[in-house]
Order: C-alpha cells, then sequence, then structure tokens
C-alpha cells in the first residue's frame, strides 16, 4: 500500500476516532500570521519537494523520520506542520499531538495552497539534512 493510502486510511481514522480532527488545521493565511509571530514550519515532505519550494524558515523532517527526530523540536512554540496537500501534514501534527505536543496545527491545502494565496516561496537545501 502506497504512502498516500495510508495517509488517506490514517486522516479518516483520525476523523472519525480521534479528538484531533481536521478542524484542528489552519488555513495558509492564518498560517502566515502565526509564522510572523514566531511558529515554527515544519516541513514534513520528501527531500526533493522541500528542495524545489519551502516556506522561508522552515525546518524538514521528513514524516518517516518525525517519531525519531520530534524530541529536538520545542514544546513552548506554536508548531505548524505542512506538506504538498495537507494529507501527510495532518499525520505528522496527529504523530506529534499523541507525543504530548501541545501547540501544534496543520496547514490545510499543504504547499498548494501557499502557493495558490501567492504567498513567498523559496528554494534550496534545508539547513540541517536528516
Amino acid at each position: 500500500m502506497g504512502v498516500f493510502a495510508v495517509g488517506f486510511i490514517l486522516v479518516k481514522i483520525i476523523g472519525e476516532f480521534s479528538p484531533w480532527q481536521l478542524s484542528d488545521a489552519i488555513s495558509p493565511e492564518q498560517a502566515q500570521k502565526q509564522i510572523s509571530g514566531g511558529a515554527l514550519i515544519l516541513d514534513v515532505r520528501l527531500h526533493d519537494d522541500f528542495v524545489a519550494g519551502h516556506i522561508e524558515g522552515s525546518l524538514w523532517m521528513p514524516l518517516e523520520n518525525l517519531e525519531s527526530l520530534m524530541k529536538t523540536l520545542p514544546h513552548d512554540r506554536l508548531i505548524i506542520t505542512v506538506c504538498n496537500s495537507g494529507v501527510r501534514s495532518i499525520q505528522a501534527m496527529y504523530i506529534l499531538k499523541e507525543a504530548g505536543y501541545t501547540q501544534v496545527t496543520s496547514m490545510t491545502g499543504g504547499m498548494q495552497a501557499w502557493v495558490a494565496a501567492d504567498f513567498p516561496v523559496i528554494t534550496g537545501e534545508p539547513m540541517q539534512v536528516y
């Protein structure tokens, strides 16, 4: 089963059985305001997707490595998870909340929605590669 199929199933399960639902996600416009206020953008996409375009200041941590690396994330700062379309970022949000992170949300529509809203995107390698 592919990652997309697993993501879809997980989002469906989260929506039906979890207190953290898609309503916990925020729009790109809301994310932009939170970024201005100091929120951390956690980009969970694949390396090539990140390099092709990401939100300035984003921390790259692929979803596949999130559970082993999340201990490096702050608990006292809002974390906004981002992916291409919003599916993997919901997975990341769920993983972080299950691990005790209380200040975490996901950006609806992912980078596709960010670009459609005409917000700035930069290219290049992540500051730290995991």
